[in-house]
């Protein structure tokens, strides 16, 4: 199959295609390591913003602009968001299962019910973020004044 992202002129029409159709676009495109993300992305205000950003410009990103996405439920277990600027995302219920998310922006970022166990967390900016039934069990790299405020934010330890 011949495919090229030239032919996806949009993120919507990106969105719209089965899974396989954006592996293998992305594949094509040497983005493979995010089809795991942009694969399960639904056609949201701000992931079709996402998207356009990240596929107009590729080449010169690297790493989709995440602010304002909602990857509510996605799964993303072991996935690498280090350095990922996650500011306002909706991750409500996400699994983030053993992922890296080392340096992330974690900033008024919903994580309501998200499980993070075994999550690497060094130097994670929390400031905001809603953590009500957030599991960090196992995690990794929190320091200890995150942990008290994540604590009494309503995270599980």
């Amino acid at each position: 199959m011949d495919l090229s992202l030239d032919q996806f002129c949009t993120a919507s029409d990106f969105c719209q295609q089965p899974a396989a159709t954006k592996l293998l676009l992305l594949r094509q495109q040497g983005l493979e390591r995010y089809g795991k993300l942009l694969g399960q992305m639904k056609a949201t205000p701000g992931n079709l913003a996402c998207l356009e950003k990240f596929l107009s410009g590729s080449s010169q990103i690297k790493f989709p602009p995440l602010q304002g996405t909602n990857l509510a439920g996605l799964d993303l277990s072991g996935f690498n968001l280090i350095r990922a600027n996650l500011t306002d995302a909706d991750l409500r219920g996400a699994n983030l299962v053993d992922a890296d998310v080392m340096f992330g922006n974690l900033t008024r970022t919903d994580l309501r019910d998200a499980n993070l166990q075994g999550a690497t967390l060094q130097e994670v900016r929390w400031s905001g973020a809603i953590v009500q039934g957030c599991d960090l069990r196992n995690t990794k790299g929190i320091a200890p004044h995150q942990q008290q405020w994540l604590r009494e934010s309503g995270a599980i330890f």
